[in-house]
């Protein structure tokens, strides 16, 4: 069951509480409701998941990490995916109906655009990783309605940059492996739409954006006293180091799986 949901993918979710986190809206954590909405977002996320391995069976099981996968393995029958399919994604939205239901217009977007990137914006050179960033977006969106919290324009600008770093740099990954086929078609579209100079120079673009960006935002709080000066020069540090790393290790094809690779390293 585990496998079939990613739960190791729900780590991505928590990007909800990133706006309390930032706005130090610390009291929204001892209100139930945000874990509530996050759980039943997670649930219809992990529909999705199964939905694109439903999609892409005969593509994963080409996969040299993919083809371990459930429904790829033959683990699970096609017929119980489907049914595991409708029950999260059912539960998610009821649970989300009865806690708040400003987030169910976000969720119903966020599974549009999961299905649109599935058919269409996987294969379409640009929305192959703008379409990952908007997710990342929405997901945020979600946080700031549930927290009633708002944010710095700058500073959504930045972390929205910083998970399109991501996104590219899994996209480089996936073009450097040897041990993905040709013959798959995400690979045979970044062969066919991206030269890998250019997706190289895309990455390291964006992550050179995403730190000047936040030294513009952070440049207010550098004076301000010796502990916020510390804590901005520390994360640019880090974010600076973060970047480096894993930009050569995308060249490694060491990224695809970016939880993974977090784990790892």
């Amino acid at each position: 069951m585990r496998k079939i949901i990613r739960l190791e993918q729900w780590s991505k979710n928590f990007v909800i509480f990133i706006p309390s986190i930032l706005a130090k809206n610390y009291e929204v954590f001892w209100d139930l409701s945000i874990y509530i909405i996050f759980l039943a977002f997670s649930l219809i996320v992990s529909s999705t998941y199964i939905f694109n391995d439903l999609l892409d069976l005969e593509q994963d099981r080409l996969h040299p990490q993919k083809k371990t996968r459930p429904l790829a393995a033959g683990n699970l029958s096609i017929k119980s995916a489907k049914f595991l399919l409708a029950f999260l994604v059912t539960i998610g939205f009821l649970v989300i109906m009865l806690t708040d239901q400003r987030v169910i217009l976000l969720a119903l977007m966020y599974v549009f655009i999961t299905i649109s990137y599935s058919f269409k914006f996987k294969y379409m050179k640009f929305f192959d990783f703008m379409s990952i960033t908007i997710l990342f977006g929405i997901r945020l969106i979600i946080g700031s309605v549930t927290s009633e919290t708002e944010l710095s324009g700058l500073l959504i600008v930045f972390i929205l940059l910083f998970l399109t770093q991501i996104s590219i740099g899994k996209k480089l990954s996936i073009y450097e492996s040897r041990e993905i086929s040709d013959v798959s078609k995400v690979k045979a579209h970044l062969i066919k739409k991206y030269d890998i100079n250019e997706l190289e120079r895309i990455l390291k673009g964006i992550f050179l954006l995403s730190n000047i960006v936040f030294l513009y935002w952070s440049y207010d709080r550098f004076f301000e006293n010796t502990l916020n000066f510390s804590l901005c020069l520390l994360a640019l540090i880090l974010f600076w180091n973060f970047g480096k790393k894993f930009i050569e290790d995308s060249r490694c094809s060491k990224t695809e799986n970016f939880i993974g690779w977090v784990i790892s390293s």
